[in-house]
């Protein structure tokens, strides 16, 4: 959920979009009951009763991952090798503060890998959405002769005065140099799913 979207219903409702998480394979992992908008936002809440969560170091990504471990847990895929009954890996890059909050930052599948420099496109993102003339973004990485992959992002502007050299200096002064997109392509929409989430592996061509 953007937070400028979830702010606004919260400034014209009063009421809290409650953020829940889980998938497929596991069902619901975590529930964010809390009334605070803000930590509703950013965090997807704490585990249920009866899901354990345990996140763990992925050396060759160097960040840290959510494992899930409950018996909601599925079986498997139809006609693949069934799930080990054991600790679960969703892909998800997180946290679990102090507090029990699970904090999702990202998905291992999308890691920029810039010449051995590991980049979370989802840092990259919060940055250009930060500017307030983007309305969506998509950060992704694309083949690169020397450096393996140079990061891409495709824009959504709410305005056409917006252009590439203002939004490299916007983002440079904001996250390390190797984390600025080396290619900015102005876009009309991204591509999405029937659920409305953005469609990150999609290999369509984006006008």
């Amino acid at each position: 959920m953007p937070r400028d979207v979830a702010k606004t219903f919260f400034a014209s409702t009063g009421k809290v979009i409650h953020q829940e998480f889980g998938s497929s394979e596991t069902g619901t992992i975590a529930l964010n009951l809390h009334e605070d908008p803000d930590l509703n936002i950013e965090s997807v809440g704490t585990p249920l009763a009866n899901v354990r969560v345990q996140v763990i170091k992925d050396r060759s990504q160097g960040t840290e991952t959510i494992q899930v471990k409950s018996e909601g847990l599925s079986i498997g895929y139809l006609g693949e090798k069934p799930f080990l009954r054991d600790w679960y890996t969703t892909g998800d890059i997180a946290e679990i503060g102090e507090n029990g909050y699970i904090y999702i930052k990202g998905r291992i599948n999308r890691i920029i890998n810039i010449g051995g420099m590991k980049v979370n496109p989802l840092e990259v993102e919060k940055c250009l959405l930060s500017h307030p003339s983007i309305k969506e973004v998509m950060v992704k990485g694309v083949p690169h002769s020397d450096f393996g992959e140079v990061i891409e992002a495709l824009v959504v502007r709410k305005n056409t005065y917006l252009n590439e050299e203002e939004l490299i200096k916007f983002c440079r002064s904001r996250i390390a140099l190797f984390k600025v997109p080396q290619i900015i392509r102005f876009v009309n929409t991204l591509p999405k799913t029937g659920l409305g989430k953005t469609k990150y592996n999609n290999s369509e061509v984006i006008s």
